[in-house]
């Protein structure tokens, strides 16, 4: 099945009424900085070029340039991006600003699981002229497999703050898009989308939680390419497609094993798919 191609969402933020990232407006509308948002962030930051130096380090890469800017400075940045020579995957992307040429203006790291499927990316990004921390910090989460491609972002706070999803859940197309507000309300309720089984299709392999992702120098598929060592820890979980092949396996080679068919119907209830449960059951 075809899927849609797409790429992880860089929200580009512009608002009269805008306040940069740690300073929130007041009451009285004046701006207090927030010196928690303005660390963590910077650490972040921090903590991205320096996997990108380990990325690049004794290995073999090639690189490419693309100029870039904006309505009052259309060259404002030198985009690079860093492939390995021998996989061709995409490992880092640098825009460096073209007068400053040692200041980054955005980076962003690209990890894959062993099968070369693209699993997370860590982004941050500076406005043009404010420093204090960067405008925007993402994590995302990439889920694929044949029917549907999908992504979970936060935010280098733990803030889960947006959700995409497009493709084929039986025989019917995915067009899934859920902001901060939708995925959980001031009253603590769900959007009613969360619900469908389609949804259960596009997220159920991705962490709900950004714990394990906040600090990317620990990434063991990041560890586990550059030492080239196998992953642990939470090295991708299988796709749903995977899964069900297993299962399905099992089945075949052990027909009249009760237990494959239970764990296969275990499989269908939690995707939400419960006329296929009761079958197996």
């Amino acid at each position: 099945m075809k899927i849609t191609k797409f790429t992880p969402a860089l929200l580009i933020l512009l608002s009269v009424s805008y306040s940069p990232p740690g300073f929130p407006a007041n009451e009285t509308g004046t701006l207090k900085e927030d010196k928690l948002h303005i660390n963590s962030w910077n650490t972040f930051a921090d903590r991205l070029y320096k996997v990108h130096q380990l990325l690049i380090k004794n290995r073999k890469i090639y690189t490419t340039v693309t100029k870039g800017g904006y309505a009052t400075e259309k060259h404002f940045y030198n985009e690079i991006s860093y492939y390995d020579s021998k996989s061709k995957r995409l490992l880092s992307k640098i825009q460096w600003e073209k007068n400053n040429k040692k200041q980054i203006h955005s980076i962003e790291i690209f990890v894959y699981n062993q099968n070369g499927k693209l699993v997370r990316d860590y982004l941050a990004a500076w406005l043009p002229h404010h420093r204090n921390a960067p405008i925007q910090t993402l994590i995302n989460l990439h889920y694929q497999d044949g029917d549907v491609a999908a992504f979970r972002q936060f935010d280098a706070s733990g803030n889960r703050i947006y959700e995409f999803c497009q493709g084929h859940h039986f025989g019917k197309p995915i067009d899934i898009r859920l902001w901060d507000d939708q995925i959980l309300s001031i009253n603590g309720s769900k959007s009613a989308t969360m619900t469908t089984s389609a949804y259960k299709s596009c997220f159920n392999d991705l962490s709900i939680s950004s714990s394990p992702f906040m600090n990317p120098v620990n990434d063991p598929l990041l560890i586990a390419f550059v030492t080239g060592a196998s992953p642990k820890n939470f090295s991708t979980l299988p796709s749903r497609s995977q899964a069900l092949s297993r299962l399905t396996k099992n089945i075949a080679k052990s027909p009249k094993t009760a237990v494959h068919y239970i764990r296969r119907g275990q499989f269908y209830f939690k995707q939400f798919e419960f006329k296929l449960a009761v079958a197996d059951y």
